[in-house]
């Protein structure tokens, strides 16, 4: 069992490895949140240093197990708070053993063949309000949160962004 102290480390070095992650750009500022919007980050996409209103969330997960490890689960219930919200919502998710971080989309900015913009979550819409049922991710469908990944991530929003102003 992993001792409350070592929880709080895990989470501190996941904060600092985050903010490594997505400010190696310049168009990336996260705002750490409390409570606001139920998501651990919001982060705000600028446009040459200056303040824009795209963003997206960020919830924050780590493991001190290896990298090895196949999936990441939630509560139902807890997934279930994010079914309608106004912004993509990213999960990254870091492994302490490599200090290597991942990321998938809950809910994903998508722009379909006939450029509608849509926010469409990665998890069926059933038993969600139940307490005794979890969603899984697999680790294989995470996208690894290097420059190459973070340059997609970044892309696909600012995409949905886009489809959405043209409508």
């Amino acid at each position: 069992m992993v001792e409350q102290s070592e929880l709080r480390l895990v989470e501190t070095r996941a904060k600092a490895l985050l903010t490594i992650s997505l400010t190696s750009r310049n168009d990336l500022v996260l705002h750490e949140q409390t409570d606001a919007y139920g998501v651990d980050f919001i982060v705000s996409i600028t446009n040459n240093g200056a303040a824009t209103s795209r963003i997206f969330g960020v919830l924050l997960k780590a493991t001190v197990q290896s990298s090895d490890s196949t999936s990441v689960s939630f509560p139902a219930k807890t997934l279930s708070y994010y079914k309608d919200n106004p912004f993509p919502v990213c999960l990254c998710y870091f492994f302490m053993s490599n200090d290597k971080g991942f990321y998938k989309w809950p809910i994903e900015a998508i722009v379909d063949q006939d450029g509608n913009p849509r926010l469409t979550p990665a998890f069926d819409g059933g038993p969600l309000k139940s307490d005794r049922y979890s969603v899984s991710f697999k680790i294989a469908e995470f996208v690894e949160l290097d420059l190459e990944g973070l340059s997609h991530l970044v892309r696909s929003v600012n995409d949905w962004y886009d489809a959405r102003i043209m409508r």
